[in-house]
C-alpha cells in the first residue's frame, strides 16, 4: 500500500475544464478551442476541440513527431488515411461517439460528413498545438501549410483538402 503522506508531491495539478472554457482560435475556417494546453502537461499531450464546417478541413498530411486521436463528439466525420492522394486513401465515416487514431507517419485528413461536427483532437506529444495555433484563419493557411513552414513542425503536406460533397 502506498503511504500518501510520504509520496512525492506531483509536478502537475489536475485540470478540470468545461466546454467553452478554453481559449478560442480560428483553424481552416473552423473554430478551435484549446481544452488542454501542452504547457499544462509538460508537453506530453494537448487536447483541442474543433467545431467543423464543410470548408474547415486540413490538407492530406502526415506527422513525423506526433500520434493523433479524434473523438467525434457530435455529427459525423469522414476520415481519409494511408495514401498520397485522397483517391489512394482508405476512408471511413465515424459517427458521434466514435474514435479514430492516426499514428505518426500515416497520411490522413478529415472533414465533417454532416452540416457541422465537433471533434476532440488529442496529440501526443503536444507540440502539434503550435502549428494549429499558427495556422489561424484561412488567410494564413496557405502560408502555414507551405512545405517550409510545415517542416518546422514535423508535418508533411501531401495533397489538397477534401472538397465537401465531392471527395
Amino acid at each position: 500500500m502506498i503511504n500518501l503522506s510520504r509520496a512525492r508531491k506531483p509536478l502537475l495539478s489536475p485540470i478540470i475544464r468545461k466546454p467553452g472554457e478554453g481559449d478560442l482560435f480560428p483553424y481552416f475556417g473552423a473554430q478551435l478551442e484549446r481544452v488542454l494546453a501542452r504547457a499544462e502537461t509538460y508537453d506530453a499531450m494537448n487536447i483541442l476541440r474543433l467545431r467543423l464546417t464543410p470548408d474547415g478541413s486540413p490538407p492530406l498530411h502526415m506527422h513525423t513527431r506526433e500520434d493523433e486521436a479524434w473523438i467525434v463528439m457530435s455529427g459525423e466525420v469522414k476520415f481519409w488515411t494511408g495514401g498520397e492522394t485522397l483517391a489512394d486513401c482508405a476512408t471511413a465515416v465515424i459517427p458521434t461517439g466514435g474514435v479514430a487514431y492516426g499514428p505518426r507517419l500515416v497520411p490522413h485528413t478529415f472533414q465533417t460528413y454532416t452540416d457541422t461536427a465537433e471533434v476532440m483532437v488529442i496529440t501526443t506529444p503536444g507540440f502539434f498545438e503550435d502549428h494549429m495555433l499558427e495556422i489561424g484563419d484561412l488567410e494564413n493557411a496557405e502560408k502555414a501549410n507551405s512545405p517550409e513552414e510545415s517542416a518546422k513542425f514535423g508535418i508533411v503536406t501531401l495533397y489538397r483538402p477534401p472538397i465537401f460533397g465531392r471527395d
